[in-house]
């Protein structure tokens, strides 16, 4: 990094609250702090073997660092600013269902991608396969620090049955989710950081991919995940009490079912825009 301003900012951005999440890993007990990392260490595995990024290890780890100290405190207190800001504005029940479904993605989002940002800023240029795997790393380690405070709340209310409950719902099913937000958001940077192209069409890649995240993050937390949840909780009324464990059946294929139908086509599409825009890359020589 040339410039020590520059370097004197992002210090700064990552000291305070990567001191204030280490805090909460410090404070949170054994159990759902071992099933967290647990969980983070078996996506991060495989989006590895999937994406095979190279050795840019150094890349990788500053990635989900990013994600897990430096993101996830941000977008945590952003999330309660517009909580309390809707709750003025339209009331506690407006605000509880809206910020959930439109702020909240597309500030988690942002706080996720604004690490990948950085890297264009000091015209560090990397290959999509590397961006990719970066950015997905970068949701892991962000969903690992919500992990600790879901599972956290899981063994609190109920005790080792609900932290295995969370665990599946957010480490099995929805465990590759802020993952593929995130490379979507990841992909976009790292053509712009590589083309041959004006600033705005490069600014316009950007912002595609970030908004490619922001509407799969709303998607999934309007559609999949309320579904998901009536699957697994079976109220008798839109939003009622829970109405006891769910079958087998709805735990093991309904819920699945509902995961893959979201998380397979955002994935596939993905993987065939990453492709393109690297053949592109190799006919104008600049991957």
């Amino acid at each position: 990094m040339k410039n020590p301003l520059l370097l004197a900012l992002v210090a700064l951005l990552l000291l305070l609250p990567s001191l204030a999440t280490l805090r909460l890993y410090l404070d949170t007990p054994p159990l759902p702090l071992v099933v967290a990392l647990a969980s983070a260490a078996l996506v991060g595995g495989a989006v590895l073997l999937l994406a095979q990024p190279g050795r840019a290890t150094a890349a990788l780890a500053a990635g989900f660092a990013w994600g897990a100290l430096v993101a996830a405190f941000f977008a945590s207190a952003l999330n309660d600013l517009a909580m309390l800001w809707m709750t003025d504005w339209g009331g506690d029940e407006r605000a509880a269902a809206v910020t959930p479904v439109l702020f909240a993605p597309a500030i988690e989002e942002l706080a996720k991608a604004s690490a990948l940002w950085l890297l264009l800023l000091l015209r560090r240029p990397f290959r999509l396969s590397l961006g990719a795997a970066c950015g997905a790393l970068i949701g892991i380690g962000f969903a690992m620090t919500e992990n600790v405070q879901y599972f956290l709340i899981a063994v609190i209310a109920g005790g080792t049955a609900g932290l295995g409950q969370a665990v599946y719902t957010r480490a099995l099913l929805g465990g590759f989710n802020h993952a593929l937000f995130s490379a979507w958001a990841a992909v976009g940077v790292a053509w712009a950081a590589n083309a041959r192209a004006p600033a705005w069409r490069r600014a316009g890649g950007v912002a595609v991919g970030l908004l490619v995240a922001i509407a799969l993050h709303v998607l999934w937390n309007a559609i999949a995940a309320r579904a998901i949840s009536e699957i697994l909780c079976n109220p008798a009324s839109a939003g009622g009490p829970c109405r006891g464990a769910p079958s087998a059946f709805s735990l093991l294929v309904r819920a699945p079912l509902v995961e893959l139908a979201f998380l397979a086509p955002a994935a596939a599409g993905l993987w065939w825009v990453a492709r393109r825009l690297e053949r592109g890359l190799r006919r104008s020589g600049t991957d």
